[in-house]
Protein backbone atom coordinates (compact mmCIF):
# COMPACT_ATOMS: atom_id res chain seq x y z
CA UNK A 1 0.00 0.00 0.00
CA UNK A 2 1.16 3.31 -1.14
CA UNK A 3 1.64 6.06 1.14
CA UNK A 4 -1.50 8.26 1.02
CA UNK A 5 -2.76 11.90 2.04
CA UNK A 6 -6.10 11.67 4.19
CA UNK A 7 -8.94 14.55 3.26
CA UNK A 8 -9.29 17.17 5.91
CA UNK A 9 -12.35 16.65 8.71
CA UNK A 10 -13.46 20.41 9.40
CA UNK A 11 -11.85 22.15 12.70
CA UNK A 12 -9.45 18.69 12.46
CA UNK A 13 -6.20 20.27 10.85
CA UNK A 14 -4.06 17.34 12.46
CA UNK A 15 -5.74 15.18 10.75
CA UNK A 16 -5.32 17.37 7.54
CA UNK A 17 -1.75 16.62 7.72
CA UNK A 18 -2.33 13.02 8.51
CA UNK A 19 -0.59 9.87 6.26
CA UNK A 20 -2.11 6.49 5.79
CA UNK A 21 0.91 3.90 5.16
CA UNK A 22 2.23 0.41 6.24
CA UNK A 23 3.70 -0.47 9.29
CA UNK A 24 6.77 -1.54 9.20
CA UNK A 25 8.98 -3.06 12.12
CA UNK A 26 10.35 -0.05 12.93
CA UNK A 27 7.14 1.42 14.12
CA UNK A 28 6.58 -1.50 16.90
CA UNK A 29 6.96 0.55 19.80
CA UNK A 30 4.82 3.62 18.35
CA UNK A 31 2.01 1.12 17.27
CA UNK A 32 2.54 -0.29 21.18
CA UNK A 33 2.24 3.36 22.49
CA UNK A 34 -1.11 3.92 20.65
CA UNK A 35 -2.74 0.58 21.19
CA UNK A 36 -1.48 0.93 25.37
CA UNK A 37 -2.30 4.86 25.56
CA UNK A 38 -5.86 4.67 24.11
CA UNK A 39 -6.78 1.16 26.00
CA UNK A 40 -5.46 3.22 29.58
CA UNK A 41 -7.82 6.32 28.23
CA UNK A 42 -11.13 4.31 27.07
CA UNK A 43 -10.64 0.78 28.67
CA UNK A 44 -9.03 0.89 31.98
CA UNK A 45 -11.48 -2.19 33.65
CA UNK A 46 -9.21 -4.61 31.05
CA UNK A 47 -5.60 -4.55 32.09
CA UNK A 48 -3.50 -5.92 29.58
CA UNK A 49 -3.67 -9.82 29.69
CA UNK A 50 0.16 -10.18 29.33
CA UNK A 51 1.92 -6.95 31.05
CA UNK A 52 3.48 -3.83 29.16
CA UNK A 53 6.92 -6.42 27.91
CA UNK A 54 4.31 -9.19 26.72
CA UNK A 55 2.16 -6.62 24.89
CA UNK A 56 4.79 -5.23 23.18
CA UNK A 57 6.72 -8.37 22.28
CA UNK A 58 3.72 -9.65 20.75
CA UNK A 59 3.27 -6.36 18.96
CA UNK A 60 6.63 -6.61 17.59
CA UNK A 61 6.67 -10.36 16.97
CA UNK A 62 2.80 -11.15 16.09
CA UNK A 63 0.88 -8.04 14.86
CA UNK A 64 3.34 -6.38 12.80
CA UNK A 65 4.87 -9.59 10.94
CA UNK A 66 1.26 -10.19 9.71
CA UNK A 67 1.69 -7.79 7.07
CA UNK A 68 -1.74 -6.01 8.06
CA UNK A 69 -1.28 -3.27 10.24
CA UNK A 70 -1.91 -0.14 8.42
CA UNK A 71 -0.84 3.56 11.14
CA UNK A 72 -1.69 7.16 10.24
CA UNK A 73 1.12 9.43 11.34
CA UNK A 74 1.15 12.97 11.90
CA UNK A 75 4.44 15.13 11.55
CA UNK A 76 6.39 11.46 11.25
CA UNK A 77 4.81 10.46 15.03
CA UNK A 78 2.17 7.10 15.10
CA UNK A 79 -0.94 8.43 16.30
CA UNK A 80 -3.53 5.72 14.80
CA UNK A 81 -2.98 1.83 13.71
CA UNK A 82 -5.66 -0.26 12.12
CA UNK A 83 -4.96 -4.38 12.05
CA UNK A 84 -7.14 -5.90 9.55
CA UNK A 85 -7.27 -9.42 8.54
CA UNK A 86 -9.25 -12.00 5.55
CA UNK A 87 -11.65 -15.14 6.94
CA UNK A 88 -13.50 -17.21 4.69
CA UNK A 89 -13.56 -14.09 2.21
CA UNK A 90 -14.66 -11.40 4.52
CA UNK A 91 -12.40 -8.54 5.69
CA UNK A 92 -12.41 -7.78 9.95
CA UNK A 93 -11.01 -5.25 11.55
CA UNK A 94 -8.91 -6.63 14.22
CA UNK A 95 -7.33 -3.74 16.11
CA UNK A 96 -8.56 -0.01 15.48
CA UNK A 97 -6.56 2.39 18.18
CA UNK A 98 -6.06 6.06 18.33
CA UNK A 99 -3.85 8.18 20.18
CA UNK A 100 -6.24 9.77 22.83
CA UNK A 101 -4.85 13.15 22.14
CA UNK A 102 -6.09 12.33 18.50
CA UNK A 103 -9.56 10.91 18.70
CA UNK A 104 -12.53 12.79 17.10
CA UNK A 105 -10.29 14.22 14.21
CA UNK A 106 -11.71 10.90 12.05
CA UNK A 107 -8.33 9.32 11.85
CA UNK A 108 -10.34 5.83 12.54
CA UNK A 109 -12.59 6.24 10.15
CA UNK A 110 -10.56 7.33 6.99
CA UNK A 111 -8.03 4.18 8.33
CA UNK A 112 -11.27 1.88 8.13
CA UNK A 113 -11.90 3.41 4.53
CA UNK A 114 -15.17 5.31 5.79
CA UNK A 115 -15.74 8.73 6.13
CA UNK A 116 -16.59 10.73 9.60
Amino acid sequence: MAERRLSSAPAAPAAAAALLRPAVPGDARAVADVLMASRQAFLPYAPLAHGEDGFRAWVAGTLLPGGSVTVATVEAVVVAALATSIDAGQAWIDQLYVRPDHIGQGLGSRAAGGRP
